[in-house]
């Protein structure tokens, strides 16, 4: 089980680095309860973002798993205030710019994963054609790592 996290912490790290990202977080869903919880978060500035939880159609993150794609929010957007204060994350990390990205898995969206910049500087296209083209990979890996936890193989 430690090297599937490890492996997801590693993908999480490099998908960092190569959007240039300050902030990566894994918000993983729990349908029973109808919340997503952050799992995993590189680039932390603050002690409670691993104890977050929040609605699954809350804020940027509830308009990816809504949408299926990704959702951007840029500094200077019409509701930048309004939308960082939807997502609770943002609002803990600082983050003036964000994308998100669902993560699908078995035919359904299981998550997300929130790049975030302190900076305020806008995600490019290709950025996140990039990220978002790797995903299905740390989706997999979740699963595979929420199976072991239930004793699952």
């Amino acid at each position: 089980m430690e090297s599937v996290k490890a492996d997801i912490l590693k993908e999480i790290e490099r998908l960092r680095q190569e959007t240039g990202s300050d902030f990566a977080g894994l918000g993983w869903i729990d349908s029973s309860v109808r919340r997503m919880a952050w799992r995993f978060a590189l680039g932390s500035v603050s002690t409670r973002t691993l104890n977050m939880t929040q609605r699954i159609n809350a804020g940027l993150s509830g308009a990816a798993i809504r949408s299926g794609r990704p959702a951007l929010m840029s500094p200077n957007a019409f509701d930048a205030a309004g939308q960082r204060e939807a997502e609770p994350v943002m609002l803990a990390e600082s983050l003036q710019a964000a994308a998100v990205l669902p993560l699908c898995a078995a035919g359904d969206i299981r998550g997300v994963l929130l790049l975030g910049r302190r900076s305020g500087s806008f995600y490019t296209r290709e950025e996140l054609d990039q990220a978002f083209a790797q995903v299905e990979k740390l989706a997999g890996r979740m699963l595979q790592l929420q199976a072991m936890q239930l004793g699952i193989s």
